[in-house]
Parts: structure tokens; sequence; C-alpha cells
């Protein structure tokens, strides 16, 4: 099956590393992608929610968490819902099956005769008695993602498609939740001297007039023909980064064609 798996599960295989269900009856959503402002993470969100059966108040979302949540390459276009979406819907839906066909061996019933109502597994109308905080063991997190589940057909959607309020517009609409605007300690901001073309080598660069134009504290890295402007204000870096190219001298610069160009 690893052929026709998403990318996103073929380098994260482990079933843990996306989700688990947390002492307080709350669910944790593990993703690679961030958000950016266009509301991938409440449609994840949905996705798991819809998946599992389990209410979106009990989910919480780690995002972008090179340690703890699945590598899952860079936020771009519609990669987060095509390639990370389709991720999410195949381990819910894997770890919902393997989850119900398990308890389902344990009252001696068809998987079918299970329903699933915010979390809490029923037979037919009666409760079981069992849910997935109390029934989920590590044995339905140990093996790695097949993907040969079975997803809920799209007729059967109750969260995937309405209109759920996004929990990160408050913070958007106050000036605070983009990760541009983050500071953290001791933060330092960069920028780079550019190459005028490919192999163009740089014979010389004149700091001081840089510096002038920079008007602050900052460092200048120069490794070969790699120069890059570092200090902690972002606005004095970024004056130098601008006023560099007209102080630096480039050999071999060819002229490009305008096909290359």
């Amino acid at each position: 099956m690893s052929d026709t798996l998403p990318l996103s599960i073929i380098n994260n295989r482990r079933l843990e590393k996306w989700i688990r269900f947390d002492p307080d009856r709350k669910v944790r959503l593990a993703v690679g992608k961030v958000e950016i402002g266009q509301g991938v993470l409440i449609a994840l969100t949905q996705i798991a929610a819809e998946e599992l059966d389990i209410s979106l108040d009990r989910f919480s979302i780690l995002s972008g968490d090179t340690a703890d949540a699945p590598d899952e390459g860079s936020t771009s276009s519609s990669q987060s819902i095509e390639v990370s979406g389709r991720s999410v819907r195949l381990v819910t839906a894997e770890l919902r099956t393997r989850i119900v066909t398990r308890l389902a061996q344990r009252l001696n019933c068809s998987p079918e005769d299970i329903t699933i109502e915010d979390g809490t597994f029923l037979r037919g109308d009666q409760p079981t008695g069992h849910d997935y905080w109390n029934f989920a063991g590590d044995a339905d997190f140990a093996a790695d993602i097949e993907g040969s589940a079975r997803p809920k057909s799209p007729a059967a959607y109750k969260v995937v498609g309405q209109p759920i309020p996004r929990r990160d517009l408050i913070a958007k609409v106050t000036g605070g939740a983009f990760i541009h605007d983050m500071v953290r300690p001791d933060m330092l901001h960069a920028r780079v001297l550019r190459q005028p073309a490919r192999g163009a080598v740089l014979a010389s660069f004149d700091e001081a007039p840089v510096r002038r134009a920079a008007g602050g504290a900052f460092e200048i890295v120069r490794v070969a023909n790699f120069v890059a402007f570092v200090g902690a204000d972002e606005t004095v870096v970024q004056r130098a980064a601008v006023a560099a190219p007209a102080h630096a001298r480039w050999d071999n610069v060819r002229q490009l064609s305008p096909v290359q160009q």
C-alpha cells in the first residue's frame, strides 16, 4: 500500500506521531503544516473529528513542531489539504477501524453494530461502557499506518464542509498570531547579499557605507561569496541588505540571454 499513500504518511508511518487520546478526554492531533492565514488547522481538525466521531471541542492541534509532530515539509499552496488533509483522513480512519474491530471482537459482534457518539461506543442504541479513552491501547498505535481503512463516505459528513469558526482569527485581528511576528529570547534577524548570477565571484565588498546606511548595530558574516547581515533589529539588517549591492563588485558575471532570464 505504501506506493499509494500520501508522502506525509510515507515519511511518518507511526500512528502515534499523529494523534493521541489525553486523560482529560481530549484529543491531540499533530500535523506538520502551520497556520499562515489560510485556515488549514481548523480544516484538518474537522477532518479528524469527522472520521473519529469526536466533537471538535475536544481537539487541540500541535502544528509544525519538528520534534513531536510529523515532518510534512513546507506549508504551501493547496498541499495542506491535498496531502496533509488526505493523510489525517487516512490516519484517523485507520485508528477508528483498529479500535472498533478490536471492540467488536470483545463484544462478539460485527464492527457495523458499533456506532460512536462523541468518542463513546454504542452497540445499537445501548452504551457499551467503552470509549476511545478507556479502550484504546498501545497496540492500536504500534503498527505502521497501512492506509487500507475505508474513510467515511462524504454523504455521511456532519463536520467537514460546515462553516466552523476559526480559533486563530481573534489573535490575527489583534496582531499576535503570525509566525513572523513572534519574538524569541536572544532572537536575531538576517538578510543576505544575493549573487547577480550563478557562478559570480565576490571580488570586493566595501562594508563602511553599508554600515552607515544601516544606521544601527549588526554583524557582517562572509564565507567566500556568501555575505549575510545579522542583528537584533530587523529594520537595521534590512537597510544593510538594501544598501549592499551598490558596494559589492563581482567577477565572472555572464550576461544572460533573454531566454535564460
